[in-house]
């Protein structure tokens, strides 16, 4: 994947994140631990529900960080094109003057 794909994709996962699947990723996690305590106190042998609604709220974790994590890649490529683009406004005299003395550009 490009940089420009990879810094689109984090723009799309940071939309989804805040507007969509944050709100409701919240939402079931409140009312999963909501039942998860209920059930706690109700039916403390009933560890199969207990067990469901832990598994529920990994599955819910694992969205989100997945989501965090392209966000991540978008910004490491962001820097990158950042890092580039000044570098390509540096004259081509400088640059390889900074090249011979052992400095990346």
């Amino acid at each position: 994947m490009s940089d420009r794909e990879t810094i689109d994709r984090a723009r799309r996962a940071l939309a989804a994140l805040e507007d969509f699947v944050g709100p409701a990723c919240e939402a079931a996690r409140a009312d999963y631990f909501g039942a998860l305590t209920h059930i706690a106190v109700t039916e403390p042998w009933a560890t199969d529900k207990i067990t469901k609604l832990a598994v529920a709220q990994n599955v819910i974790d694992m969205v989100e960080q997945h989501l965090r994590v392209a966000i991540s890649e978008g910004t490491e490529a962001q820097r990158n094109a950042d890092r580039a683009e000044r570098i390509a406004l540096i004259p081509e005299r400088k640059r390889n003057l900074l090249k011979r003395m052992g400095m990346q550009t």
